[in-house]
């Protein structure tokens, strides 16, 4: 007890020292555990489901996807061989307009699941009834399970919602039942507003060209993981032998559902973050390394006197380790502030770019991390002053003062070492940040062929039911169409699959008539678009040969396609694709397409995946799709009115219609890349924080060397050694320690440059100018960390200098 109140005053009498300690490990522990509770909350925790321990995901896996998603007929055939082993139940992500008498319409994102997912989950609603085999049955009357959220929003938590008639598109369904609160856990239904039954065609019940299915199991009581593992392998092996042209190149496996909510470059970036993080904290353990190192060497005088009195190391060492253990307990308890505060960041960031808040937790994984992180570096800098006291020589202290405590080269070894593996850490913080940096700048300021400003867009999804053919698709796009055009301000109109701000296209491989179709597997993809007249005005690109489509490119009209200029020179290196018919090569009896114009080259705002370097474009007439988006190309001083009249428009036609993603095209494409901009701010300031954390660490100690050379500085300018000769000295000596850390830590920027690569498609190949770049910020601030104290060794006088020697 008594050593701790000494410590404690120790500390009082040293309030910067201690302040400089606990925010230094504040921030170190607090970031790391910020970053470790994001990927509790993300793939970590349990999911909130009775014995969450035996749902397994299932997954589709191919050359070209490791976690891909089932086709219906799989799926049916997965079901006929449970066996006792496991059940499996199927669900896909949709959204639906809810509409009602005396309520306003709402777009929701709903869940279309088998009849049997509750009871795999073991989900029971907090009132009313789960789904029946019945429900699921075609012709049965439609059924819906509303959220607990929507419960409390738009019904007020009104028991009398059971057996309420609401319409989901243009179909009456009746709610059944209400789920618990803390079901939507913010991964497997995060945010669904309504869950309702599937029911699957005849056709769809054999269908396996379409992988559309997500599937999940839970094993029965008493079977492993492994057992079911083999029997999702094997009915995999028996998909793939029976039906080789969907399933050849497929195989299954399970993963445990908890971890296989989130996606495979989710889990790398969460890691990556841990992993840098991590740098940071390390960063600051060898800073107080080295401070407590140089209040240990300060008080060295005081320990040899107390070893000359009799006391030995383990009491010599015990108050500077109490010190250290105090340090780190403050500084466990302030990181928590920085976790909240961090985590709070994150999640509003969640709700800036349209997604719900993630709500984390703090359970005891979450402490048990914080509280390891502050032992850790309790342990970390508590070492350096305990490695120091075995090495004092007492005779040589008490004769020669501070110094007889650290002439020794270890020491000055130690430190240097210390601070070696600073810029090492931060050189790899730097690289990364500075790559990310500068890899979504390259993003956003390239020329992709297409123009954001001034378009307004919107999403659509025509209700099966409703428009359950191709000419009342057609129908309503036309309507469509004209009413937005005779919104005030409106230039151009378009409709198309999707467009370039945001999201991808799907890819199709294509044959030239005349010509072989490419053999399985080989041949180059192109991605393929459904577009009306005017699409190319609307996002601004431009055809450079033929003509554009019209609107007598109908339905019955000869197929036509429209073929980027970098497909047209690999399908025709003779140089005339116009006139020529291709077809996708995949598509069995597919029809030919003539090629009546060509674009020039364009690539979505995506960068998770590789760029699509090929388009095919077709008359959104000739192949109509329920799900498709529009968009208004308008004036600049219109674009607000054009926004706000996109919604009145689509209900003009059909009021049970809500419009999805209605937003600028800028803003889809901010969107679009918000999560890059996001994990670009946190790179760079972990970056920064490295960086300063690294410059305290020089500054420490070359100025802890220049107390230690003071009379070698004072002979040296006694002997005619000018100021700027011992500045250079000084400079010198930080330089080179930090340029030996930025070329150890070139290792590290390699390896988060890969990562950062592989995930992110569009960041830049060459390292070599980023690091370049880095290492040269590194020595900059290694000079300016070192100025002070180098301008104070210039200052010395060479006659005290020598007197006290």
């Amino acid at each position: 007890m008594n050593d701790l109140k000494y410590a404690l005053r120790a500390l009082l009498k040293s309030p910067v020292y201690a302040a400089i300690a606990v925010v230094t490990l504040a921030l170190g522990i607090g970031l790391n555990t910020a970053m470790f509770s994001l990927m509790n909350t993300m793939f970590l925790q349990p999911l909130p489901f009775q014995d969450s321990s035996s749902l397994d995901r299932v997954f589709r896996v191919t050359p070209g996807n490791d976690s891909g998603d089932l086709s219906s007929g799989d799926f049916i055939d997965l079901r006929a061989a449970e066996t006792g082993v496991a059940e499996f139940a199927a669900l896909r992500d949709q959204t639906d307009t809810l509409s009602e008498v005396g309520l306003t319409t709402e777009l929701e994102r709903s869940l279309e699941v088998s009849d049997n997912f509750f009871d795999v989950l073991k989900l029971r609603p907090e009132i009313g009834r789960s789904f029946t085999p019945k429900d699921g049955a075609a012709g049965s009357p439609g059924v819906v399970v509303i959220s607990n959220a929507l419960w409390r929003s738009r019904y007020n938590s009104s028991p009398d919602v059971l057996g309420r008639e609401v319409r989901l598109g243009s179909q009456p369904y009746s709610i059944v039942g209400v789920l618990p609160e803390w079901a939507v856990d913010g991964r497997l239904l995060r945010g669904t507003s309504l869950v309702r039954p599937m029911r699957l065609s005849s056709v769809e019940r054999t269908s396996r060209s379409d992988p559309w299915m997500r599937v999940i199991g839970r094993r029965a009581p008493g079977v492993k993981r492994e057992a079911a593992a083999a029997l999702v392998a094997a009915v995999g092996q028996r998909m793939a032998h029976e039906n080789p042209k969907d399933d050849a190149t497929a195989s299954w496996a399970t993963h445990d559902l908890a971890g296989g909510t989130g996606n495979q470059s989710g889990r790398i970036v969460v890691a990556l973050l841990i992993g840098l993080s991590t740098c940071v904290l390390l960063i600051a353990c060898s800073n107080l390394a080295n401070f407590v190192l140089a209040r240990a060497i300060e008080r060295s005088q005081e320990l040899s006197v107390r070893s000359a009195l009799g006391a030995s190391l383990f009491h010599l060492i015990r108050p500077l380790a109490l010190e250290s253990l105090i340090l780190s307990v403050a500084g466990g308890f302030c990181a928590l502030i920085v976790n909240f505060w961090c985590t709070g960041w994150v999640s509003a960031q969640a709700i800036a770019s349209g997604d719900s808040a993630i709500h984390f937790s703090v359970d005891w994984k979450v402490l048990s991390v914080a509280g390891l992180s502050a032992a850790m570096t309790a342990i970390v800098f508590g070492t350096a002053p305990a490695l120091l006291i075995a090495r004092i020589n007492v005779q040589r202290t008490l004769k020669s003062g501070m110094r007889g405590a650290t002439s020794g080269t270890a020491h000055t070894r130690m430190r240097n070492i210390l601070v070696v593996g600073q810029f090492a850490m931060a050189m790899t913080l730097l690289v990364g940040a500075t790559y990310l940096v500068r890899g979504a700048d390259h993003l956003l300021s390239q020329n992709l062929g297409w123009n954001s400003s001034d378009v307004a867009l919107g999403e659509l999804n025509l209700p099966k039911a409703k428009y359950d053919s191709p000419e009342k698709i057609l129908a309503f796009q036309r309507e469509l169409r004209l009413r937005l055009g005779r919104i005030a301000g409106s230039d151009s109109v378009a409709v198309a699959y999707s467009f370039p701000y945001g999201g991808g296209m799907g890819q199709r491989k294509y044959q030239v008539d005349g010509k072989e179709a490419p053999a399985k597997g080989a041949g180059s993809s192109a991605g393929y678009n459904g577009i009306s007249p005017d699409y190319f005005k609307v996002i601004g690109g431009r055809i450079i040969a033929g003509r554009d489509f019209t609107d007598a490119d109908g339905a019955a009209s000869p197929r036509v396609a429209i073929i980027s200029e970098a497909l047209a020179r690999v399908l025709f290196p003779d140089g005339d694709a116009v006139g020529r018919r291709i077809r996708d090569s995949d598509g069995g009896n597919a029809p030919w397409l003539q090629v009546v114009g060509i674009a020039a080259d364009l690539r979505f705002a995506n960068f998770y995946e590789n760029p699509v370097e090929y388009q095919v474009y077709h008359p959104i007439a000739q192949e109509p799709w329920q799900y498709f988006e529009f968009a208004v190309r308008s004036s600049p001083a219109a674009l607000k009115s054009v926004v706000a009249g996109l919604r009145p428009a689509v209900s003009a036609i059909d009021p049970d219609l809500a419009v999805e993603g209605v937003m600028t095209g800028e803003r889809r494409v901010e969107l679009t890349y918000f999560d890059l901009g996001m994990l670009k701010h946190m790179l760079a300031a972990f970056a920064l924080l490295g960086l300063f954390l690294a410059a305290l660490g020089i500054y420490g100690a070359i100025a802890r060397m220049v107390a230690n050379r003071t009379p070698e500085i004072g002979i040296r300018m006694a002997l005619g050694a000018t100021t700027g000769n011992v500045r250079k000295l000084i400079l010198t000596s930080g330089l080179r320690l930090a340029l030996t850390g930025a070329i150890i830590g070139l290792l590290g920027s390699i390896g988060i440059t890969k990562v950062l690569g592989s995930i992110m498609r569009g960041l830049p190949s060459n390292l070599v100018p980023i690091a370049a770049d880095s290492a040269i910020i590194l020595a900059v601030v290694a000079v300016i960390a070192s100025y002070v104290p180098a301008r104070a060794a210039s200052r010395i006088n060479p006659l005290d200098a020598i007197r006290g020697e």
